[in-house]
C-alpha cells in the first residue's frame, strides 16, 4: 500500500464502488435517479464525485441503457396485448357491474401493424391512400365487412404470427401472380 493509501481509504473506496453496482442495478431494473440513490443510501454529491470518474461513469451510462431497452420492451409488450388480446372493460348499468366488455385499441393495432410493416407507411407526407389502405380495401373488396372486422382481420394475422414466431414471414397480402420480395 502506497503512502497515500491507508486501509480506512481502501475500505471506502470497497463500499463507494459495491453502493455504486447496486445504484446501476436499481437504474437497470426501472429505477428512478433519486430512488435509487435513496436505496443506497447516498446523496448527488457522491453521485457527482463517482461519476468523474470513468469506470464509473461507464457502468452508469450502461445501466441507463439496459433500463431504457427493458422499458421499451415492456412499453411493446403493452401496446401488443391492449391492441391484438384486448382488455376486459366492466359495463355497468345503474351503478351496478352487469358485464364484461373486451376492449381492443384498433388505433394501436393500426401503429403495431405498420410498424411491423414499414413498407405500408406512406411515402408521400400522407397524402392520398397508404399501402396499408389499399390491402385493407383489397380485403373489404373480397369480403365486405366493417371497420371493426377489418381490425379484427389484421389482429387474428398478428396472433397468428405471434403463434408461429418470428420466421412467419409478412402477413401483407400480395396481388395475385407476385411472391415476396418482388
Amino acid at each position: 500500500m502506497d503512502n497515500n493509501t491507508t486501509p480506512k481509504k481502501e475500505e471506502k473506496a470497497k463500499e463507494d464502488k459495491d453502493k455504486w453496482y447496486f445504484f446501476c442495478r436499481y437504474i437497470e431494473n426501472g429505477g428512478t435517479f433519486a430512488g435509487s440513490l435513496e436505496k443506497v443510501g447516498k446523496e448527488k454529491g457522491w453521485f457527482g464525485r463517482l461519476y468523474k470518474e470513468p469506470e464509473f461513469r461507464k457502468l452508469y451510462e450502461e445501466a441507463k441503457e439496459i433500463r431504457e431497452e427493458v422499458r421499451r420492451e415492456q412499453r411493446e409488450d403493452a401496446v401488443h396485448h391492449r391492441a391484438v388480446e384486448g382488455y376486459d372493460r366492466t359495463v355497468a348499468s345503474g351503478g351496478v357491474a352487469v358485464a364484461v366488455d373486451k376492449v381492443y385499441s384498433d388505433k394501436l393495432l393500426e401503429l403495431v401493424y405498420l410498424k411491423d410493416h414499414p413498407e405500408l407507411v406512406p411515402q408521400n407526407g400522407g397524402a392520398g391512400p397508404t399501402n396499408i389502405d389499399v390491402v385493407l380495401a383489397q380485403i373489404e373488396q373480397a369480403t365486405p365487412i366493417g371497420q371493426h372486422a377489418k381490425a379484427e382481420v389484421i389482429r387474428a394475422a398478428l396472433r397468428e404470427k405471434d403463434r408461429l414466431g418470428e420466421g412467419a414471414g409478412s402477413l401483407v397480402a400480395l396481388p395475385a401472380g407476385r411472391e415476396e420480395g418482388e
